[in-house]
């Protein structure tokens, strides 16, 4: 695991980790530390400072495919290659599983307060938890033809957007609960979709070398 220094582009340091391969990486909140899954099941929480792993969460799941902070750091959610999803409490250690996924759990995100996780996975499926309690609100978002590989909420939490190997953006309303808008632009695959801070914006990036960035203020 390689720290880069963004302003001048410099390798800070670097963490050789464990045999077992790194599939994806999270940093904090407060930057102190950086969580790791691996395709053993495990979380390895490093701290970033010491660069020495403090501690190692074990999931019910099989490689860690996702990760994603609450954004008050107490929680981490992971996803795993067999469609679980977890939900691990960082300040008492206990790991909750959620209803998953038919398949790999491809992309996780919070919502603002944190009080709302949304997953997606290769079974084209969106769904939405509760991060307190762990309870399903949204079930299933249809709509996607292939892997759904990136998820955001919107700043203000009503929408969520996801991208797809489909080619698609979609933006759904969480009211609603079904979708909103597709953007089909992209002539490949699409791999991460991002809100502008305000969320009047929406950018993805895709395999057809393209940077789309989509009006949302409507």
């Amino acid at each position: 695991i390689l720290f880069w220094d963004l302003a001048s582009g410099r390798l800070l340091k670097t963490f050789e980790g464990d045999p077992a391969d790194t599939w994806t990486i999270a940093f904090s909140p407060d930057s102190r530390f950086i969580a790791t899954g691996t395709h053993t099941g495990c979380v390895n929480m490093l701290g970033v400072e010491s660069c020495t792993k403090e501690s190692v969460i074990q999931l019910d799941g099989k490689f860690v495919y996702s990760l994603a902070y609450s954004p008050d750091g107490t929680k981490l959610a992971a996803g795993s290659i067999n469609g679980i999803v977890s939900i691990c409490d960082l300040e008492t250690g206990t790991v909750r599983p959620l209803d998953g996924h038919a398949m790999p759990v491809r992309a996780l995100a919070f919502s603002r307060d944190g009080r709302m996780l949304a997953s997606t996975s290769d079974d084209r499926q969106v769904k939405v938890y509760d991060a307190h309690d762990g309870r399903t609100i949204i079930s299933s978002l249809s709509g996607h033809q292939n892997w759904v590989v990136s998820v955001q909420f919107s700043p203000d939490m009503r929408h969520l957007a996801t991208a797809s190997t489909d080619r698609s953006v979609r933006v759904w309303d969480l009211g609603a609960k079904q979708e909103k808008h597709a953007f089909t632009e992209h002539e490949d695959q699409v791999w991460c979709t991002r809100y502008s801070p305000c969320g009047s914006k929406l950018m993805s990036v895709g395999d057809d070398r393209s940077i789309l960035v989509y009006n949302c203020a409507a």
